[in-house]
């Protein structure tokens, strides 16, 4: 089955059960509440990706200093996207969706749930495509030598 194809049935799977866990508990708290607590999860979640790109300073040094090194920064670019990913999750409305952004938004939870989930990124198949795609990229820009 094709990578992308699973990632769609996975996300629509979790969003089906958030939509499901969401009106069970509608359905045992008050309404208006349950509401309002979506609303905040929204804000918060677009708030902590505001402010997490905006201390990305230390992302860019760490891609300006793997560069330097002629390496490619992979490990920090996906690092970038979970943090997108967690805002996304944050403002989808649902538990399930909001918990698993806020454990991508934080750096600790996000570096042990990357050691989890790709123990052996750095010598996987996956791995080596895209360090091979973005590396002659890189050098087609100049960016590396």
């Amino acid at each position: 089955m094709n990578r992308l194809l699973k990632i769609l049935l996975a996300l629509f799977v979790v969003l089906a059960l958030d939509l499901f866990l969401l009106v069970k508990i509608a359905m045992n708290w008050h309404a208006p509440a349950v509401a309002g607590l979506i609303f905040l999860t929204g804000m918060l979640g677009i708030f902590l990706v505001k402010m997490k790109f905006l201390m990305s300073s230390r992302v860019v040094r760490k891609i300006e200093k793997a560069t330097d090194l002629n390496k490619v920064p992979i490990k920090e670019g996906m690092q970038a996207v979970f943090v997108l990913i967690g805002g996304a999750g944050l403002i989808f409305p649902g538990f399930i969706t909001d918990v698993l952004g806020l454990l991508l938004i934080f750096d600790v939870s996000r570096n042990l749930m990357f050691k989890i989930f790709y123990p052996n990124f750095e010598k996987s198949q996956l791995f080596m495509e895209i360090e091979m795609k973005l590396s002659s990229e890189l050098k087609k820009r100049g960016f590396l030598k």
